[in-house]
């Protein structure tokens, strides 16, 4: 696969991805409540949970697919703790985003039919992954905050290298005070 096919998939599974993740996390949060309000059955069993879990695991998936396209193309530019923050940030969507709408697609509905005292259970006691949630939440906020610095590094220094290059081509030597020709070295050395 080429780079320009590359960033141009990664840029649409991003493009359709992340707004699909906000804009369903806040219809899931208006009709359920919080993620974790898994204290009725009922509410697990229904189409609309189904739904909405299932179209946030699809974007999810789709910023999972986008993400080595977004380093591939500032691959160049960044450095180890850029490659740091993307394999944090990479691990912790799927550890947070996918698996967990994995567990909310398949495993909490399965739970409530078979067990329904059990979902009750994990409403009271927490996440049994509780610390599962809580790893990948700081390797997420670690992984983005060591990417986002090294991708904004790399834009300042090609912006520095821009405006370098632009005031050289465009010739400010009456306000750098600079001679209009460049003295040449003597060629003819006469002892």
């Amino acid at each position: 696969m080429s780079s320009k096919m590359l960033y141009r998939l990664s840029g649409g599974a991003l493009l359709v991805g992340s707004p699909l993740f906000v804009l369903f996390l806040v219809f899931f949060s208006l009709l359920f409540g919080t993620p974790y309000d898994v204290s009725d059955p009922q509410k697990l069993m229904s189409s609309l949970w189904l739904f909405v879990n299932v179209v946030l695991l699809v974007a999810t998936l789709l910023a999972a697919i986008g993400l080595p396209g977004v380093y591939a193309r500032q691959a160049a530019r960044m450095g180890w703790l850029g490659f740091f923050g993307f394999g944090l940030l990479f691990v912790a969507v799927l550890m947070m985003g996918v698996f967990n709408q994995l567990f909310a697609v398949f495993v909490l509905p399965w739970l409530a039919t078979t067990v329904p005292n059990t979902t009750v259970s994990i409403a009271a006691d927490k996440p049994p992954l509780l610390a599962l949630f809580l790893i990948s939440g700081v390797m997420l906020l670690v992984g983005a905050i060591f990417f986002g610095l090294d991708t904004i590094a790399g834009i300042l220094f090609a912006l520095a290298f821009t405006w370098l290059g632009y005031a050289l081509w465009s010739e400010q030597r009456a306000e750098s005070k600079q001679p209009d020709k460049v003295p040449q070295p003597a060629t003819d050395l006469h002892v």
